[in-house]
């Protein structure tokens, strides 16, 4: 295994162009290029002045899944049923990119014209309530954790449309060929995409900003979110008291990095549904070795399992919660330093 971030991209590029876009023997952004390269569509607009380009290019994208049926959530499924009649400007543009794709695949032609209509329109009604709810409500940005889709893109139009800033998180890997992200040819058109996009990579964010479809002001480039760490602690039935009081207060000193998994011994009988939000409390009898792999840290006062974790090199604290012997930690805040010099 020596692959460099230079062959690890290269996969998401190959997999994205000729996978995840794949439509019978082409793909979505050969098809996207092609169609963009053949009419003038960014000119194709809703009554009210929308450019749908952008959401069609997302359609194509994910053309394949709306053909088995795997995005279609109730909701959507309801909207669809709503009577309304879509308004196009420049609508013989559509049916050139409707008879295009028909002419790539072997979708019948009837059920691509379907298929895009049902988009459009979804679109369009979930724009008209995402405008009234944003003009009720007046928030000062909204965040999107995925911009892209019928949804997501009605929400960052109608944030265009108001003047509110919207912003979308970063979600996934962005490669070359993800034309929710980029797009061949340089474009005025950023209708239906939200305005800011936060990445965790400046990587991500060059990709983003060489795309023609954000401005590269508005790509903003921040730290990745912290992975939560988990401690399970594993009690011993004849200082149950004790080790309440004492994993109630590391609960209340852990920062919000950590979650305790906090594991009762078999004899003890005390309730512990109420030790802090911090803890979850798991079934005694869960297997413990099991649970143990899915930890960062095991803590424990003088539990035999503390011997086993410490023997297979998983990082153990031991607890000595009475104070009978030097070198380990005693008080909770003992407790937070050991867990700062494992990190």
């Amino acid at each position: 295994m020596n692959e460099t971030i230079d062959d690890v991209m290269l996969f998401y590029d190959c997999y994205d162009h000729f996978v995840s876009g794949k439509i019978d023997k082409t793909n979505a952004w050969d098809t996207i290029k092609e169609i963009e390269s053949l009419y003038p569509v960014d000119i194709l607009r809703l009554k009210d002045g929308t450019r749908i380009w952008n959401l069609l290019r997302i359609f194509i994208y994910t053309f394949n899944y709306e053909l088995l049926g795997e995005r279609r959530s109730r909701l959507l499924s309801l909207l669809k049923l709503i009577p309304v009649r879509v308004h196009l400007v420049n609508e013989d543009i559509l049916y050139d990119v409707i008879g295009y794709i028909h002419l790539k695949t072997t979708v019948d032609e009837d059920i691509v014209d379907q298929m895009v209509y049902d988009c459009i329109r979804v679109f369009a009604i979930l724009k008209k309530y995402y405008r009234f709810k944003y003009r009720m409500k007046k928030p000062d940005e909204v965040v999107l954790s995925c911009g892209y889709g019928r949804k997501p893109m009605a929400q960052a139009q109608a944030c265009r449309e108001l003047g509110i800033r919207c912003v979308e998180e970063e979600h996934g890997v962005i490669d070359n060929y993800f034309p929710a992200y980029r797009r061949e040819t340089p474009t005025m058109n950023h209708d239906c995409i939200p305005e800011y996009i936060r990445v965790f990579d400046e990587l991500f964010a060059e990709i983003v900003k060489d795309g023609n479809l954000f401005d590269k002001d508005k790509v903003i480039i921040t730290s990745l979110p912290a992975f939560k760490k988990y401690i399970l602690f594993t009690s011993q039935w004849i200082l149950a008291d004790e080790i309440h009081g004492f994993v109630s207060r590391v609960a209340e000193l852990l920062n919000n990095d950590f979650i305790i998994l906090f594991m009762p011994h078999s004899l003890d009988t005390k309730n512990y549904d109420y030790l802090s939000e911090k803890v979850v409390v798991v079934d005694k009898d869960q297997d413990f070795f099991e649970l143990l792999r899915s930890v960062d840290v095991h803590a424990t006062v003088f539990s035999g399992r503390g011997y086993y974790s410490f023997t297979h090199g998983i990082p153990t604290v031991f607890v000595d919660i009475l104070n009978l012997m030097d070198g380990f930690p005693v008080t909770p805040e003992d407790f937070i330093k050991e867990l700062e010099e494992i990190k």
